[in-house]
């Protein structure tokens, strides 16, 4: 997990966190796509979300 920083938004004058989470999910540890070989689909499978939390 990344924190972005915080501001005040402009528009609605609530204060905005952002933050940016990664991470690595392999698809064998939740029984998905057994059918397909490794050549045609890796079973890891890359997450990457940007987030903003607003306080209101």
């Amino acid at each position: 997990m990344l924190y972005r920083g915080t501001i005040v938004n402009e528009q609605s004058k609530a204060i905005t966190a952002g933050f940016q989470f990664s991470g690595i999910l392999k698809r064998s540890d939740f029984n998905i796509g057994q059918k397909f070989p490794s050549e045609m689909i890796s079973d890891e499978v890359k997450i990457k979300a940007d987030c903003e939390f607003i306080k209101q």
